[in-house]
C-alpha cells in the first residue's frame, strides 16, 4: 500500500468512518489492492460478497456517508472504485471529470424506513410523529445529514411529502451516517429515526414500523463509478462489474436490497435522486449528538 493510501485510510478513520481491509487471498507485494469508498450502508453486504466471491481483485473498503466520500474524492483522496448510495455524489465527480468514462452502473435499490427502539411503543408510524413530538417537546427524531447523506436528503422529502418537516425541524438530530442513526435509536438517545430498510434489518434491538409511502422520495439508487485517477482502472471495473452478477446480487437481496429493473445505467430521464434540500440553514448548521455505539 503507497503511502497516500495509508494517509487516506488513516484519515477516513479520523472521520468516523470504518476502513477494513480483508484480503482474503495472496496476491503479489507489488500490486496493492484496490481502495474501494462506499456508502456505509454497503458495510456488511460487500464483505459479504467479498467472502463469497474469492476471485474479486483484493480489495480494501472505506465507509461513510456518500457525500463525505465525493468529497474526499473530490480533494484527491486515493481511491479506485466509488459506490454511493445516490446518484447525486457520483453525478458531481462526472461532472468534475473526475470518473472513467463509461464505467458507471447502477447496482440495487433500496427504501427508506421509520425504526423506534423496543420499548419505543408511543410511535407506530408515520402518522403518530406530530402528535408525539407535540407531546415531547425534549424528544428528538434522527435523520442523516442532508448535506452529506443521502439517507437524510430521502428523509427530508418524506417529511415534507406528509407535510412534517416544518413542525418536527426543531426536534431534528442530523447525524453522519445511516449507522449513526441506527447508534442513536438502539441507546435512547432518539425517539425515532429514518433509516435505509437494510440498515433496519441488522439490528434486532430496533423496530423497523413503517416503510416510506410510494413517491414520498425519488427513488433510492446505488450507483458505483471507477475513478479516472485509479492506477488499476481495469481492476475496479472488475470489481464492479461482479458486483452486477447474479450471486452478488443474490447476497445483496439477502440483505434487503431491492433489485433494480436492469444492472445497468437507469435509461436517460430516469427520476435520480435530485433533491433540493441539500442546501439550506440545516445542512450549514447541523445539529449533531455526540458519536455512540459503533
Amino acid at each position: 500500500m503507497t503511502l497516500s493510501r495509508r494517509r487516506f485510510l488513516q484519515s477516513a478513520a479520523g472521520l468516523g468512518l470504518a476502513a477494513c481491509g480483508d484480503q482474503l487471498h495472496s496476491q503479489p507485494r507489488s500490486t496493492p489492492p484496490l481502495t474501494i469508498a462506499a456508502a456505509a450502508s454497503l458495510q456488511d453486504s460487500l464483505h459479504t460478497i467479498q467472502a463469497h466471491l474469492p476471485h474479486l481483485p483484493p480489495a480494501t473498503f472505506t465507509f461513510g456517508g456518500s457525500g463525505t466520500l465525493q468529497f474526499q474524492i473530490a480533494q484527491g483522496a486515493p481511491v479506485d472504485l466509488l459506490i454511493t448510495a445516490s446518484p447525486l455524489p457520483v453525478d458531481r465527480l462526472e461532472a468534475q471529470g473526475l470518473l472513467l468514462p463509461q464505467s458507471r452502473r447502477d447496482l440495487v435499490g433500496n427504501s427508506l424506513v421509520l425504526i423506534t427502539g423496543q420499548g419505543g411503543e408511543a410511535i407506530e408510524g408515520f402518522a403518530d410523529l406530530a402528535s408525539f413530538f407535540q407531546a415531547n417537546p425534549r424528544s428528538r427524531l434522527a435523520v442523516g445529514n442532508p448535506a452529506i447523506v443521502p439517507a437524510g436528503d430521502y428523509g427530508v422529502a418524506v417529511l415534507r411529502f406528509l407535510g412534517l418537516y416544518d413542525r418536527l425541524e426543531p426536534q431534528l438530530i442530523w447525524a453522519q451516517d445511516v449507522r449513526q442513526v441506527l447508534a442513536y435509536v438502539e441507546t435512547g438517545n432518539v425517539a425515532a429515526g429514518l433509516v435505509y430498510e437494510t440498515d433496519a434489518r441488522l439490528r434486532e434491538t430496533v423496530r423497523s414500523l413503517a416503510t416510506a409511502p410510494e413517491g414520498s422520495h425519488p427513488p433510492i439508487v446505488y450507483p458505483g463509478a471507477v475513478i479516472r485517477a485509479s492506477p488499476q482502472p481495469e481492476a475496479a471495473r472488475q470489481f464492479l462489474d461482479a458486483l452486477a452478477q447474479p450471486t452478488a446480487q443474490a447476497i445483496f437481496q439477502r440483505y434487503g436490497f431491492r433489485p433494480l429493473p436492469t444492472t445497468g445505467t437507469l435509461p436517460a430521464g430516469s427520476p435520480y435522486p435530485r433533491s433540493p434540500h441539500s442546501s439550506g440553514p440545516h445542512s450549514q448548521e447541523p445539529q449533531f449528538l455526540p458519536v455512540v455505539g459503533s
